[in-house]
């Protein structure tokens, strides 16, 4: 079994799901969720575990097919889309879209672009999820890092369900040969 398909299997089992993704499920038990930058699937999986309509928006194709392998296999559904994020326009709304560190790849008007493609795309009621890293990290490893209370700022107009800047957990960075932690912003927010 491949790391990416173990990973895949632990994550639709609700492994190494945040408390915040898990949070969502207390404004929202059903409808459509769009992952934006969906990576290996933990996040769309889970949430097609729970019964939404889950669209998985990436642009490693792998990735996607390891998603749709995993989705077969568990027999549940998930609409995969190979795209771009900061390309990506969709045909409706979502009670849910979620963008879980995949922002800090993009410039800052290409991470306004897509902020303000969610909250356009996100129907009354529904439910945004944005964690990004933050200034506070090393600096030039990501093409945009959020100022303090930058992302909170974007949700001036929604009613913002809970906001956080800390430190997030730690992880094993390939490039730096060491475990690293590193400063994220996270919001949830409520379209109103």
């Amino acid at each position: 079994m491949s790391a990416v398909k173990r990973k895949s299997e632990e994550f639709s089992n609700g492994m190494d799901v945040s408390p915040h993704i898990r949070s969502i499920l207390k404004f929202k038990k059903s409808g459509s969720v769009l992952d934006m930058g969906s990576g290996n699937g933990r996040h769309s999986l889970f949430f097609a575990k729970k019964g939404f309509k889950v669209t998985a928006l990436d642009n490693d194709k792998i990735l996607l097919s390891d998603i749709k392998k995993t989705a077969k296999e568990k027999d549940l559904t998930i609409t995969t889309k190979y795209c771009d994020i900061k390309k990506y326009q969709p045909s409706r709304n979502f009670d849910v879209i979620i963008a879980s560190m995949s922002l800090h790849f993009l410039e800052k008007p290409q991470v306004i672009k897509a902020i303000q493609m969610m909250k356009n795309h996100t129907k009354i009621g529904g439910i945004n999820y944005i964690s990004n890293f933050t200034d506070k990290h090393p600096i030039g490893t990501r093409p945009y890092l959020m100022k303090k209370n930058e992302l909170k700022s974007y949700y001036d107009d929604w009613s913002v369900l809970t906001y956080e800047e800390k430190m997030g957990p730690w992880f094993y960075s390939k490039k730096q040969g060491k475990n690293v932690r590193k400063h994220r912003a996270m919001i949830l927010a409520k379209k109103i």
